[in-house]
């Protein structure tokens, strides 16, 4: 059996693996040899909107949406935990998946995203999510505020260079401080 029989990958929905609506995949390819070294199955329209779906389920949940900014940090902390935990697979993965040498990947790409999700952990826990804003005295003084709360279901596109930074520098900061 081939390598790229053995490797197959579905979608992640609703926290299940998840072939999708079509059986139709597409070739993930190493860009540093141009080796397909696994398939993916292709999303349509139906498996969009079961991920929507989901997502709204869950950003709906009492539970989370209104989880305190400790037990979030608390939460980003474990998930660094987890990364941590699985750094040596995790470098092996973002090598071949982005054409980075297994040097950067263990040196950098791995260790910055677990440094990122623990300033994040440590930032939401000292984070105020209603910000005053300075009062403006012309036309009139007057006060205003910035009230910061999840958006819900967003859709993110990574480039191929530093994909799990990117995506992980996308999904967890505070809006005033995404820094891409």
């Amino acid at each position: 059996m081939s390598l790229q029989q053995e490797l197959h990958y579905g979608h992640f929905i609703d926290g299940q693996d998840y072939l999708g609506h079509t059986p139709e995949s597409i070739d993930v390819i190493n860009p540093t040899n141009g080796e397909v070294y696994a398939t993916m199955s292709m999303g349509d329209k139906g498996d969009v909107d079961a991920a929507v779906a989901a997502a709204k389920r869950a950003f709906n949940q009492p539970s989370w949406r209104e989880m305190s900014n400790n037990d979030r940090g608390d939460l980003l902390f474990k998930c660094g935990q987890v990364i941590g935990a699985h750094a040596e697979e995790l470098m092996f993965i973002e090598s071949r998946d982005s054409g980075g040498t297994i040097r950067r990947a263990a040196g950098m790409d791995i260790p910055i995203v677990i440094d990122l999700i623990g300033y994040y952990a440590d930032l939401i826990k000292t984070t105020n999510n209603i910000v005053d804003l300075p009062t403006k005295p012309l036309p009139e003084a007057g006060h205003a505020q910035v009230w910061q709360e999840p958006i819900g279901v967003c859709a993110l596109i990574t480039p191929w260079n530093f994909p799990i930074f990117i995506a992980v520098a996308k999904i967890i900061p505070l809006p005033q401080e995404t820094p891409l």
